[in-house]
């Protein structure tokens, strides 16, 4: 499968449980925790998504490469009073009909199962969509949901899944279809078989690549990002809007076209309490490092683009990989992968009444700090932020940590 570029110079949807979401009224730069380096041998290695966490306080993610079969990993990271936080193994793929590689973020359901997808592996070699079950303690067990491979079905899920209300799984594969270019598809639990349906096949013009999760607003729609295609190739906004017959239509509310607009974006969007869609570019913008952009919805039903950041390569970042997260105060937060003189950054793009400030929360300077974050945050209700780091930590595979003190005074 093609992974993410990765520039030298430029380069889950990830689900944010209620319990991490406050207001912010004042930024302050952070400080970092690590709260878990992924082992040699059996570890982990390669942490591309962000994290989910339980009602307890464990967070839970994914590796896509390492674990003990080196076919990638569910992990948890639990924190006791009696040795600090650690880190453990909930389930190993082993590269076969469970699927291995898994690239995007996890969710739960209600009950505490986990939900996620596998880019290869499976009984076609094409990923998969998967549950995991807790045993007990570190132990979870995994049943496969759906095997993608079998036609037109898609290639390569890469993001996140997100449930509806009637508890339906939806998606998107980054390659497949009728086209080859993508799909985005709907897992139902019928008779207690899960049976895919595929939403709409991307045809290039319209998009290509789609690499994040998808996101529902009020009305049921659907929207999300593809990382190319599009009328000049540098990925598009879409909408999938539910019609008779269980058709979706797709409508593009914005192509990007690889300048100051933005280029490639592989976050998914966001919606604040108004009905705004924000989102960030990994490339484009004034000085080709990423962009931040809100689009907003007009009274003739077109969406106009609002850029509200370019990173400049220097300080502040530079790609923006994933999805950003918006508290109840509007402000938004996110990572940038590269930049921040060293190797990447944690910021936060707040509201004020002279428009929109960047705020640099951290600064990654590798080795034992990590480097190189491209996964979503989530935060707390005391304004600190976690999430993962691909390469650096104690054996360079990547680390978890916690940005503490980066929330802001109540």
């Amino acid at each position: 499968m093609r992974v993410k570029k990765v520039s030298p110079s430029a380069t889950t949807a990830l689900i944010v449980v209620a319990f991490f979401l406050t207001t912010l009224t004042k930024a302050s730069a952070g400080t970092e925790k690590v709260l878990a380096n992924f082992p040699g041998a059996h570890g982990g290695l390669q942490p591309w998504a962000g994290l989910v966490s339980d009602a307890a306080g464990n967070f839970y993610g994914v590796t896509y490469y390492g674990g003990p079969n080196g076919k990638g990993e569910v992990f948890r990271v639990r924190y006791s009073a009696a040795t600090g936080w650690s880190e453990c193994t909930a389930y190993g793929f082993k590269g076969g009909k469970d699927g291995a590689a898994p690239y995007g973020g996890l969710i739960f359901d209600a009950a505490g199962n986990l939900y996620g997808t596998t880019s290869s592996g499976g009984f076609y070699g094409e990923g998969t969509a998967f549950k995991l079950t807790h045993i007990s303690g570190c132990n979870w067990t995994s049943s496969v949901l759906y095997q993608f491979g079998k036609g037109e079905d898609g290639n390569y899920p890469a993001a996140a899944l997100v449930f509806d209300h009637s508890g339906s799984l939806y998606g998107t594969t980054q390659a497949g279809g009728t086209h080859g270019y993508g799909t985005v598809f709907k897992l139902q639990l019928t008779s207690g078989k899960w049976t895919e349906h595929v939403l709409h096949n991307f045809i290039g013009t319209d998009g290509s690549s789609p690499w994040a999760s998808v996101t529902f607003d009020r009305a049921g729609n659907l929207y999300g990002t593809t990382a190319t295609g599009g009328k000049y190739n540098y990925g598009v906004v879409f909408q999938l809007s539910p019609a008779s017959g269980g058709r979706w239509i797709e409508l593009v509310i914005h192509t990007f076209t690889g300048g100051a607009d933005g280029s490639e974006p592989q976050a998914g969007v966001v919606f604040d309490s108004a009905g705004n869609l924000y989102s960030a570019s990994v490339y484009g913008g004034t000085l080709s490092a990423g962009n931040i952009f809100k689009l907003t919805k007009q009274s003739n039903q077109s969406w106009k683009e609002t850029v509200l950041y370019n990173f400049t390569g220097g300080a502040d970042g530079a790609s923006p990989w994933d999805t950003l997260i918006l508290d109840s105060a509007g402000h938004l937060y996110g990572t940038a992968y590269e930049g921040g003189i060293a190797f990447g950054t944690v910021f936060e793009r707040s509201r004020t009444s002279h428009g929109w400030k960047e705020t640099v929360l951290y600064t990654f300077h590798g080795g034992s700090t990590g480097r190189c974050p491209v996964g979503g945050l989530i935060r707390d209700s005391a304004g600190n932020l976690y999430g993962t780091v691909l390469r650096g930590g104690v054996d360079n595979r990547g680390l978890v940590f916690e940005i503490m003190g980066a929330g802001a005074s109540q």
